[in-house]
C-alpha cells in the first residue's frame, strides 16, 4: 500500500524520522510525505452478516505488523520574525518495522454477482504501547472487489 498525509510536526509522520534540528529562530512549519509505501501483515477475526443477495455489514479485529518502505519526506522551516519559508527534503534509507498494531474495522460487501463482491472499510489502527511514539493512529477507507471461489 501507499500512505499520503501532511502535518505540522516530525512526530506526524508514520515511522517518526529523525529530522535535522531547526536552526536559531526557525521552527518547523509543515510536513509532507507522499507515496510512502509499506507491506502490512495482519492475522484477525471478522464476522459478517448473513444477508444472501443483499449488502452485508461486516465488523473485523486484528493483530498485524507493517514494514515502512523508504521514503521520502519533504518539510518546511519558517524563519522568524521575517516569516521566509526554506523547503528541505529528508531521505529514510532504512526500512523500519512497526510492531503489535491493533486493527478495528467495519464495512460492507455489496454482492456484484454470485462470484464477486465490492468491499468498502473504515479502519481504525493503533500501536499497542507505542515505543517513542513511532507510530500514530491511523484512521483511513479502503475498498476492493473478492472473488469468491
Amino acid at each position: 500500500g501507499q500512505l499520503h498525509y501532511k502535518g505540522h510536526e516530525a512526530a506526524a509522520v508514520l515511522g517518526a524520522p529523525a529530522l535535522p534540528d531547526p536552526g536559531y529562530g526557525q521552527h518547523l512549519s509543515e510536513v509532507d510525505v507522499t507515496g510512502q509505501k509499506f507491506r502490512q501483515f495482519d492475522l484477525g477475526l471478522r464476522y459478517t452478516f448473513s444477508r444472501p443477495g443483499k449488502p452485508r455489514p461486516f465488523v473485523g479485529l486484528s493483530w498485524g505488523n507493517l514494514v515502512l518502505l523508504p521514503y521520502t519526506v519533504e518539510y518546511e522551516l519558517r524563519y522568524e520574525p521575517s516569516g521566509n519559508i526554506q523547503k528541505a527534503v529528508f531521505s529514510v534509507e532504512d526500512q523500519t518495522r512497526l510492531r503489535n498494531l491493533l486493527r478495528l474495522g467495519t464495512g460492507v460487501e455489496i454482492p456484484l454477482s454470485p462470484r464477486f463482491d465490492l468491499t468498502l472499510e473504515g479502519a481504525w489502527q493503533r500501536q499497542w504501547k507505542k515505543p517513542h511514539h513511532l507510530a500514530p493512529d491511523l484512521l483511513g477507507i479502503q475498498g476492493g472487489l473478492h472473488w469468491l471461489f
